[in-house]
């Protein structure tokens, strides 16, 4: 129809305008969805590969190295293959950007010890805050009860909020 033909219905015609323009509109938001989800799993995919070999050598390395410095070592390629684990999580997350867009994201739900945790996310972090002159310290009871959390999102949460908190304390200052 072309909208001269449809001004002869008045209001109808104003009505059959707009629903035609809403179908473009939801058209082109799906095309630009479809587009989005290619890409996102086209770049998962591609920055998996290197993700998978970064957490192979760091396993070798430490399992080479663990007889010989009494744990040092091996303790820094822990935190590598820790921190590749999490951008393997990460990226599985950008695939399931259409589960979260329907309200169906999927929670890992286990019982863990909080300290374990908190010790996780302090060790990634401590290096960081010692070369920035910045103390961190974990204040809290040894004896907690488990909690039941998705490990990883618990400690990207966290991570999160000790990025922040190390980008924006000052040198010789303390977490």
């Amino acid at each position: 129809y072309r909208e001269e033909d449809l001004d002869f219905f008045g209001d109808l015609g104003q009505r059959v305008t707009l629903a035609l323009e809403n179908a473009r509109l939801f058209e082109t938001v799906r095309e630009a969805t479809r587009t989005r989800d290619e890409l996102m799993s086209m770049v998962s995919h591609d920055l998996g590969n290197p993700l998978a070999a970064i957490s192979i050598a760091a396993g070798r390395i430490e399992h080479l190295l663990e007889e010989r410095d009494g744990g040092q070592i091996s303790r820094f390629t822990e935190m590598i293959r820790s921190a590749a684990l999490s951008m393997e999580r990460l990226l599985e997350d950008l695939l399931e950007v259409g589960r979260l867009e329907t309200g169906h994201f999927g929670l890992r739900r286990e019982p863990h010890d909080p300290n374990q945790i908190l010790d996780r996310v302090e060790e990634r972090f401590l290096p960081r805050a010692e070369s920035q002159d910045i103390e961190l310290h974990v204040d809290r009871p040894r004896t907690l009860p488990d909690v039941l959390v998705d490990w990883e999102r618990i400690v990207q949460v966290l991570s999160n909020l000790l990025n922040n908190a190390i980008k924006f304390t000052d040198s010789g200052g303390s977490i």
